[in-house]
């Protein structure tokens, strides 16, 4: 039962591969969503219907 339960948690080991791929990933494209937001303010400030306030 005790090998049913660690597979249905996952792996917990805080260097799975597969965590730290997804974690990089995360923080690869928060990074680029912010930069494209702020890119963004500036290049639509004229436009109304383009500009997201956040």
């Amino acid at each position: 039962m005790s090998e049913l339960l660690a597979t249905a948690n996952g792996d917990k080991d805080e260097r799975s591969e597969s965590k730290l791929l997804r974690d990089r990933a995360y923080t690869l494209l928060t990074n680029h969503m912010s930069t494209i937001r702020e890119y963004g303010r500036y290049v639509f400030w004229k436009n109304e219907d383009r500009k997201v306030c956040i």
